[in-house]
């Protein structure tokens, strides 16, 4: 699928896997969004569906019991802190839209990481936008 990636100039590159004339994301709109994260090797970082958890074994009931298997609320606004390649990747989609998005390090944990993300790590998101809200 990386192949067939177009690519910004930050260095995201994406595909679009499922197109719609929905509207776009724009700033001052709430784009719900499912998600999952993926490491380079394949492994699963995180997700917000609940089949994807299960299928590696990652399910947690707690956070089921939470309400975490949801779409999570993500805004573009140029004020909001979010990973930037993963803020970058979703003002380029519309309601509806399924993409991948490639994440290299500099545009998600950097080179530090974090305490479960390793240096350099690139990520790659699956994201659909589920609905937009707001103005």
């Amino acid at each position: 699928l990386r192949e067939q990636a177009s690519v910004t100039k930050s260095g995201l590159a994406y595909v679009v896997t499922t197109k719609t004339e929905g509207a776009a994301v724009v700033p001052g709109k709430t784009a719900r969004t499912h998600y999952a994260v993926y490491f380079e090797d394949g492994g699963l970082l995180d997700t917000s569906i609940a089949e994807v958890a299960k299928a590696y074994d990652k399910f947690d009931h707690r956070r089921e019991s939470g309400g975490g298997y949801e779409p999570i609320e993500a805004r573009v606004d140029p004020e909001v802190a979010l990973i930037a390649g993963f803020k970058e990747g979703l003002a380029l989609l519309k309601e509806g839209e399924k993409a991948t998005l490639f994440l290299p390090y500099q545009l998600a944990y950097g080179e530090q990481g974090n305490s479960v993300i390793p240096p350099k790590a690139t990520l790659i998101f699956e994201v659909e936008i589920v609905e937009l809200t707001g103005e």
